[in-house]
């Protein structure tokens, strides 16, 4: 592509507004904190029930 069509397709792009951004910003923390903690819930599990197989 040349540098006239990519301007040119950036201009058509529908960019979200700062309130938009910042939203959708807030929801990918959100997921990314609740995954990860869902992570080391799991860790701790399944690390405790090895020390109790090991333990037995």
């Amino acid at each position: 592509m040349r540098p006239r069509q990519i301007a040119a397709e950036i201009a058509k792009v529908k960019w979200p507004s700062r309130n938009q951004a910042l939203q959708l910003m807030a929801y990918v923390v959100i997921i990314c904190v609740i995954l990860s903690l869902m992570i080391v819930a799991s860790d701790f599990v399944f690390t405790e029930l090895r020390n109790i197989i090991l333990e037995s």
